[in-house]
């Protein structure tokens, strides 16, 4: 969303948003500020749907106002005070359940030598008793 090409279709995100009704504050965020061996600028959006109601409107407004004065979710401070959790309470790794298998087969990507690549150089470790997801066969869509 930072690249130039990008740009005006963000801010056309944005603007029909606030058009439906939504305030949205906006956040530059960069993965290496916080320990990630990585430079990845990232654009971060709240949007939070407004009343109708003017009263009820302009409250909600200066609630969120006050709450972002008070609260910097970009510092290292605020992000130390979000729980932890495992990966496996965020992602679906368990794949027994039939539905969830059949829903990530679907969702596999395309067939390409550099993803195909990129899954036989990925090392697959399990930890907290996860059951990792199975490993597909491009060409087939079958598992293996």
């Amino acid at each position: 969303m930072l690249a130039e090409r990008h740009i005006k279709n963000f801010e056309t995100w944005k603007s029909d948003l606030e058009e439906l009704g939504y305030h949205n504050k906006v956040y530059l965020m960069n993965a290496v500020d916080y320990g990630i061996p990585q430079n990845r600028p990232r654009l971060i959006m709240i949007s939070t749907r407004l009343p109708e109601d003017e009263a009820q409107r302009t409250e909600i407004m200066n609630k969120l106002e006050t709450y972002y004065q008070h609260n910097d979710i970009t510092s290292k401070a605020y992000i130390s005070t979000i729980p932890k959790k495992k990966l496996s309470d965020l992602l679906r790794t368990d794949y027994t359940n039939e539905i969830l298998l059949k829903e990530a087969l679907e969702s596999q990507p395309n067939d390409t030598e550099s993803r195909r690549d990129i899954w036989d150089r990925m090392a697959f470790q399990s930890t907290d008793n996860v059951i990792l997801p199975v490993k597909v066969d491009y060409h087939l869509n079958q598992r293996s």
